[in-house]
């Protein structure tokens, strides 16, 4: 691409465009780490991990938001005392094969 300046993979960012640039990765506000994951993959410049850092810092919908949602609680409950009272099941694809897992929760060592 004719005046585009590379390293490696990544688009050297120039200052006139970094703050545009942090905006656009931080659309979908989705913190810190995954915004600084998103612009290592694709930009660079000199201090971008720090300037990602105070932006989404000072986000305003990020500081709004940011304890709404919180992480729901473990839910502990007593081991199983016979076979198949208490079962895990789920699905996934494997090498383009899909599987039901079920998994037996009985604790054996009573």
């Amino acid at each position: 691409m004719k005046g585009v300046i590379f390293r490696n993979d990544q688009i050297i960012i120039p200052k006139s465009l970094r703050k545009d640039t942090i905006n656009r990765l931080h659309y979908s506000h989705l913190g810190i780490t995954k915004t600084i994951l998103r612009a290592k993959e694709l930009v660079f410049w000199p201090l971008m991990v720090k300037e990602i850092t105070d932006v989404v810092k000072n986000c305003p919908a990020c500081l709004t938001y940011q304890n709404s949602q919180t992480k729901e609680p473990m839910i502990i409950k007593e081991p199983a005392s016979r076979p198949w009272q208490i079962i895990t099941a789920d699905l996934f694809t494997l090498q383009s094969r899909e599987y039901l897992l079920v998994v037996d929760n009985v604790d054996l060592g009573k």
